[in-house]
C-alpha cells in the first residue's frame, strides 16, 4: 500500500512541474515602467509575468520618459517621487529617492528574451515634448531588436489632467508608429482605461482602477502571445546607439 501511495505522489508531482515548465515561454524578462508601474498597474502586470517567464526584472522609476532611461537628458539623474524594483528572486527595493540604471545596461544585465516598456504618460505635457521623446523611444526600440529580444510596449491610459489629455492621442499615434516599425507589440491602454473626472490627479489611477487596467493589459498579451512569439526582430545592423549618450 505504501509503494502504491509513493508512486502516485510522485507521478503528481512529475506532473505539476512539467505543467510549470510549459507556462514559462520566456527565460528573462524586463519590464520598465513609470509611475503607473510603481503602483498596482505594475504590480499586476508583473504578476503576469511571472508566470510566462522564468527570470523577471521589473524596474519603476516615477516621473520617467524614454530620453530619462537612455540618459539623453543632463537634467534627470534620478527618481525623487518613487522607485520600485523586484528581480528574479523576487526581492523588492521601494524607495522614493533612487537612481535608475540607463535601459541599455539593464538591457546587457538582464539578456531579456521579452522586453515589456510601460512609458508614454511624461511624454505628453507638450507636442514638442513628444518630438523629442520619439528619438529616446526610437533608439529603445532599436536596442531591444538588437538584443533579440521580443517586445511589447504598452502605451498611455486615459487622462484627465491637461495638457496630458489634449496630447494622448498624438502621443499614442507617434508611440504605436514606432512599434510597429520595429515589430513590437502595442497595446493601446488609452483604449482599455477611462479616467473619471476628478478622482485623483488627472493622472494616476486609484488602486482598483490600476489593477483592473492591468488585467486589462495581461489578458491582451495573453491573448497575443504566440504571435508575438513568432515575430520577428528588425534587422538593424549597422545602426549604432550610443549608451548613456546626452544628445537628443
Amino acid at each position: 500500500m505504501r509503494k502504491l501511495v509513493f508512486s502516485l505522489s510522485f507521478g503528481i508531482c512529475v506532473c505539476a512541474l512539467s505543467v510549470q515548465g510549459e507556462s514559462a515561454r520566456f527565460e528573462n524578462t524586463l519590464f520598465i515602467g513609470d509611475s503607473h508601474s510603481y503602483g498596482a498597474f505594475g504590480k499586476s502586470v508583473d504578476a503576469y509575468l511571472r508566470t510566462i517567464s522564468t527570470n523577471v526584472t521589473s524596474i519603476a522609476s516615477c516621473g520617467s520618459s524614454p530620453s530619462n532611461w537612455m540618459r539623453t537628458k543632463d537634467n534627470y539623474q534620478k527618481t525623487v517621487c518613487g522607485y520600485w524594483r523586484k528581480d528574479s528572486q523576487n526581492k523588492e527595493t521601494r524607495v522614493k529617492d533612487h537612481n535608475i540604471n540607463p535601459f541599455p545596461d539593464e538591457l546587457k544585465a538582464n539578456n531579456p528574451d521579452l522586453t515589456v516598456i510601460a512609458l508614454g504618460t511624461n511624454i505628453l505635457s507638450s507636442p514638442a515634448n513628444i518630438q523629442r521623446e520619439k528619438a529616446a523611444a526610437e533608439k529603445m526600440l532599436i536596442q531591444i531588436s538588437q538584443a533579440n529580444s521580443k517586445c511589447i510596449w504598452v502605451g498611455p491610459p486615459d487622462a484627465d489632467k491637461q495638457p496630458f489629455k489634449k496630447n494622448l492621442a498624438a502621443g499614442v499615434a507617434e508611440l504605436r508608429s514606432l512599434a510597429e516599425k520595429y515589430n513590437c507589440l502595442f497595446i493601446d491602454s488609452s483604449q482599455m482605461t477611462a479616467y473619471k473626472e476628478g478622482s485623483s490627479d488627472g493622472i494616476h489611477y486609484g488602486n482598483n482602477e490600476a489593477r483592473a487596467w492591468g488585467d486589462r493589459v495581461t489578458a491582451d498579451i495573453k491573448m497575443r502571445l504566440k504571435p508575438l512569439k513568432d515575430k520577428k526582430p528588425v534587422r538593424t545592423e549597422g545602426v549604432k546607439v550610443s549608451p548613456g549618450s546626452n544628445t537628443q
